[in-house]
């Protein structure tokens, strides 16, 4: 029997992230989704897809550490089933160490257990180029936001002056938490119109990013003229910033999340963990969807190969039925030729001219006949399978 009857959050936690859950569940007498479900009642992270895979290769992943409850959330604190007495010895191991020191909140650590800041000294190369390029909104933009031009490379940035240095101190944060896991940010150059654009890398698989401030918009009242009646055209809204960043990944990711936002009780910033893990789950997505295409691709190559096999099959099939038909053809011709002969022949009263003429016609049956060159026959039959698909189509019998 178990003497531990409850286990803290920060205990299920270390052993979740020590121990598959397909593994460990069952000694709970769970199954996976079900110790799952406890872990998401009491918002305890679990890893991600990819994740036990990559410690067996010695690969570096990302470890979302354990959120702290709210104060309303106090009753999430001890997770209610009883841990069986094969993994005691484990437990104990875990609360001797998460009594020396306290769980770090909201960072990432990588395969080991130390967390360090996130501190920015110096901004990322192409974060640093595109701040150097921004400049004040278009005056043909009805929205507030500023400008970026020149070479720098572009993606998605649609913020006001008031949320600049935080929309860069967010990404440079997120860019050096996805260094962690091998994740760059890059330059590549646009497909369309050749600009250089920034997106995420990872093995030559690239996603690309928005980012954008929420923008609250008001109606104006339409003006007045010097007469008293209202201008016909104005502008119908304004739009002021709001200081809410929204996160987004663009393309379709087979149903993961994609969009992040500012919200009451957790900031961009705080979301790092969970956008980085997201994106790693995204680059997997990817790479198996990428996969996936070229092995369609290859089964269309196959396919089209066996179609176009079989369409060559199939004409010079017909064009060997024409070629036999025709030899029959010419062969009645010349039956038909030799009796045409032997009964003009056969007439006694024949003239010089009619005998030379009648050496010249059975020299011409004689020649016409198939059957006088077998040989010819056979080789002609082969002969069509050398033969492409224009060439078959273009002979006339």
């Amino acid at each position: 029997m178990s003497t531990i009857s409850n286990l803290s959050r920060e205990e299920l936690y270390e052993l979740v992230w020590n121990t598959p859950l397909s593994k460990l569940a069952p000694k709970f007498g769970l199954s996976d989704k079900g110790l799952a479900k406890k872990c998401i009642k009491h918002k305890i992270p679990t890893p991600s897809l990819g994740y036990w895979a990559k410690v067996q290769n010695g690969k570096k992943a990302l470890k979302v550490l354990l959120p702290k409850l709210k104060e309303n959330e106090q009753y999430l604190i001890l997770v209610n089933f009883s841990a069986p007495k094969e993994i005691e010895p484990i437990i104990k191991q875990v609360r001797a160490r998460t009594n020396k020191k306290e769980i770090p909140q909201n960072h990432l650590s990588a395969l080991n257990d130390d967390v360090k800041e996130l501190v920015i000294r110096k901004y990322h190369p192409i974060l640093a180029a595109i701040r150097k390029n921004a400049g004040p909104p278009s005056e043909y933009d009805q929205y507030p936001r500023l400008s970026f031009i020149g070479d720098a490379p572009r993606f998605g940035l649609k913020i006001t002056k008031e949320t600049f240095v935080r929309t860069f101190n967010f990404l440079d944060q997120l860019v050096r938490t996805l260094k962690l896991i091998n994740i760059e940010l890059v330059s590549i150059e646009n497909n369309f119109n050749k600009d250089k654009v920034a997106v995420f890398n990872f093995n030559d698989i690239t996603i690309s990013f928005e980012i954008r401030e929420k923008l609250k918009r008001i109606e104006n009242a339409p003006p007045v003229n010097k007469r008293g009646g209202y201008v016909f055209w104005h502008q119908k809204y304004d739009y002021h910033p709001t200081g809410i960043l929204e996160f987004e990944l663009m393309g379709y990711l087979h149903g993961l999340r994609t969009c992040w936002r500012d919200t009451n009780s957790k900031s961009l910033e705080k979301q790092i963990p969970l956008i980085s893990s997201t994106i790693e789950e995204a680059f997997e997505v990817k790479r198996l969807a990428k996969i996936e295409a070229h092995n369609k691709a290859e089964r269309v190559k196959v396919e089209q190969a066996e179609r176009a096999k079989r369409e060559q099959l199939e004409l010079v099939a017909k064009q060997q039925q024409f070629h036999l038909e025709k030899l029959a053809h010419d062969y009645e011709r010349a039956v038909k030729l030799r009796n045409f002969i032997s009964a003009l022949s056969s007439n006694s009263e024949t003239s010089p001219e009619i005998r030379e003429w009648l050496i010249w016609a059975k020299d011409y049956a004689e020649n016409i006949d198939p059957v006088n060159d077998p040989q010819s026959i056979v080789q002609m039959h082969f002969k069509l399978t050398e033969l492409d698909k224009y060439q078959l189509n273009s002979l006339k019998w």
